[in-house]
């Protein structure tokens, strides 16, 4: 609710401020990831004997077993967003950098989810895939609008002294 208010409070058009913050979302997701995977929380995947399968015996959800890191894949795969994002930050605007993160993000977590433990609730899919389909539709749409040209805002005029 804070930024919203920040958003009003200061008249910088929403667009504007979404495009903004879509790099810095993608880096503080990708470091929450980080904080799953030190913490064990459970968000980790299936067994798995690949070299880099890893056991979380003092994990907040143990486990013995050596399982797939998906926190690290997830970091990994929001530092490559991020990047993608941070390049494109002054080519792309109008809520289309915003739109791209949703439709980047919300891929990342669908995929993501095909390597993690999460109860299937709609056939195949887990409730997160559903909420990222979602993402990536708002953000499909989002991108194919016509791009909208921004007007410079007009300052209010200075009372004579």
């Amino acid at each position: 609710a804070l930024p919203i208010f920040v958003i009003v409070w200061s008249r910088q058009p929403f667009a504007e401020a979404a495009d903004g913050a879509a790099p810095a979302l993608a880096a503080a997701y990708g470091i929450g990831r980080i904080g799953c995977q030190l913490a064990g929380d459970g968000d980790y995947g299936p067994p798995s004997d690949l070299p880099w399968a890893m056991a979380y015996p003092r994990g907040t959800v143990p486990t013995l077993e050596r399982v797939h890191p998906t926190p690290v894949y997830e970091t990994l795969a929001m530092a490559v967003i991020f990047v993608v994002l941070w390049r494109l930050r002054d080519r792309i605007r109008g809520g289309r950098l915003f739109s791209l993160y949703l439709v980047l993000s919300g891929i990342e977590r669908f995929l993501a989810e095909f390597v993690r433990v999460n109860p299937r609730v709609a056939g195949p899919l887990t409730e997160p895939q559903i909420w990222s389909l979602g993402l990536v539709a708002v953000g499909a749409v989002l991108l194919a609008r016509p791009a909208s040209v921004a007007k410079p805002r007009e300052r209010a005029p200075r009372a004579k002294r």
